[in-house]
């Protein structure tokens, strides 16, 4: 299964978001998830929106990114909740 996580955040804080999401992409290489950030080329209201892909993950995924998720920051830049999705290929 794959999960797939969107957010926004001000465009100011584009290099913060970034820096984070190295921070959490370290940690959770660290237990075999090797996650890759992507964005909207464009922005709308001064905001862009973020999108976190994560593939093949395991089944205590939840626990592991909530985890990494706070030790990494980025929900300081974080404007409105988190949003994932899960998708199985077929």
């Amino acid at each position: 299964m794959d999960c797939y996580v969107y957010y926004k955040a001000k465009v100011e804080h584009e290099q913060e978001v970034i820096g984070c999401f190295q921070r959490l992409r370290s940690s959770l290489e660290r237990k075999g998830i090797s996650p890759i950030l992507q964005r909207r080329p464009e922005s709308k209201d001064l905001m862009y929106t973020w999108m976190e892909i994560y593939h093949d993950i395991p089944s205590n995924f939840e626990t592991i990114i909530e985890a990494g998720v706070a030790e990494s920051g980025v929900m300081t830049f974080v404007v409105g909740t988190r949003h994932a999705e899960h998708f199985v290929r077929v």
